[in-house]
């Protein structure tokens, strides 16, 4: 290991903890367990990080450390899943009640006003 790599080690977790501090700040405001999830998901690495500059462990002895950070990605990866499928209901039961009331899918003609306009087009 090279003479400053704790010191860029350090660097790197705090800068993970900074990052897991505004997620879990945006999650009090919001409510939105994908902000907890990077929160954690954060932690996790900066641990990882600390841990693996901090114990002098031998390269091919921490290979278990590796772990925190699988668990890490694999967090971030549910918690995207888990986003991405309820708001695929959510837009599925729109578009349902959308067809419901007869209003077309993005068919804007000329004249519409912009409350038209916005009725017409899907939620983003």
């Amino acid at each position: 290991m090279f003479e400053h790599a704790q010191f860029f080690a350090g660097m790197i977790t705090m800068g993970m903890l900074v990052c897991a501090a505004f997620f879990f700040r945006f999650w009090l405001r919001s409510k939105d367990s994908l902000f907890l999830a990077f929160s954690l998901a954060f932690v996790l690495l900066a641990l990882s990080h600390a841990l693996t500059a901090f114990l002098r462990i031998p390269l091919e002895e921490r290979s278990w450390l590796y772990l925190l950070r699988l668990a890490a990605y694999a967090l971030l990866i549910l918690a995207i899943l888990r986003k991405n499928v309820a708001r695929g209901a959510q837009q599925r039961s729109h578009d349902d009640n959308r067809a419901s009331a007869g209003i077309p899918f993005g068919l804007i003609t000329a004249g519409q006003s912009f409350n038209e306009i916005d009725r017409t087009l899907p939620l983003l």
